[in-house]
């Protein structure tokens, strides 16, 4: 195991100044970015942060490149920590008191991907290993992904393009669901407390069970018993469609 940590103390800009309880107690908030490159073999990331964006794209020289940006209105800026396991590494950051951290990470286009995060965006895109997405608020979109998707929101839309991974699944507490496949996928599973689902696949033989409690339901194409592929939709609150290609 390899624990790196970074801590950053430099200010690069200050973005806001307000007043707290009286003019003379200042409140500020600061911005200050870092960047590292692991030269190390990594299969998978795995990203856990309180407040902040993530964006995984694929990396055009093979190596994980982690750029931060970090918004904190405490003295201390925020640490953060890249631990290699094996081949995988994970990033975290802690903070003396309120702080945002965004990341920016390339990797290898192989690799897998896992984000849990509680607030903040979180971007996916290009790769082909296994993405795992876990996040309590913000909107998760996910661009041509090749590896097994899964997906727990409790609020944010989740959106998904040029996908042709095999297996998808997503759990969605409110917050529209909006899926394109470019290839027949073998199982799709999307639970939906409250938000429409609209869903666009490939034509081809599929097993579909879709049911909405409050809301319309329409579904482009038969339900063929048998088929090698599924799509299993269920929402309470919301409309559903599910359109051929």
């Amino acid at each position: 195991m390899r624990i790196r940590a970074i801590a950053l103390s430099a200010v690069v800009l200050l973005l806001a100044a307000g007043c707290g309880d009286s003019e003379d107690e200042p409140t500020t908030t600061t911005m200050l970015s870092d960047s590292s490159t692991i030269t190390d073999r990594v299969e998978n990331i795995e990203v856990v942060t309180e407040a902040g964006d993530v964006v995984v794209v694929a990396s055009a020289t093979g190596r994980v490149q982690v750029e931060r940006t970090m918004r904190f209105s405490s003295e201390e800026p925020p640490t953060t920590t890249e631990d290699l396991d094996g081949l995988t590494l994970t990033l975290r950051h802690s903070c003396s008191g309120r702080c945002i951290v965004d990341y920016r990470i390339q990797v290898p286009v192989a690799a897998g991907a896992s984000v849990e995060t509680a607030s903040g965006e979180v971007n996916v895109s290009n790769i082909t290993g296994a993405v795992s997405v876990d996040t309590q608020s913000g909107d998760v979109s996910l661009i041509g992904l090749a590896g097994a998707v899964t997906v727990t929101s409790a609020s944010g839309q989740v959106t998904g393009a040029g996908l042709t991974t095999g297996t998808a699944s997503v759990e969605a507490t409110s917050g529209d669901v909006v899926l394109a496949f470019a290839s027949v996928p073998v199982d799709v599973t999307i639970d939906s407390a409250s938000g429409d689902v609209v869903l666009t696949v490939p034509r081809a033989p599929y097993t579909i069970e879709a049911t909405s409690a409050s809301g319309e339901v329409d579904v482009g194409m038969a339900s063929e018993e048998g088929a090698q592929s599924s799509i299993t939709v269920r929402v309470a609150s919301g409309d559903v469609r599910i359109t051929p290609t």
